[in-house]
């Protein structure tokens, strides 16, 4: 992810771009590429910069991910 609203996802043997958003809640919202149409929603307190990432690539299913410089 940069600053500028891009991430890549590098799980795939070529990876695969698109760009986010972020609202007032800290929700991140993806458009295009691998997670597209997805979202990563803050786990809370106690849990700084970690998310449930779920996206319809994979339905029924969330992945714990967080953020690392």
């Amino acid at each position: 992810m940069t600053a500028n609203g891009r991430y890549t996802y590098h799980g795939y043997e070529k990876p695969s771009s698109g760009s986010f958003t972020l609202n007032a809640q800290g929700v991140i919202h993806f458009k295009d590429g691998a997670f597209n149409g997805g979202e990563a929603t803050p786990l809370g307190n106690g849990y700084p910069h970690q998310f449930f990432l779920v996206y319809p690539g994979m339905p029924g299913n969330r992945w714990k991910c967080k953020l690392v410089e």
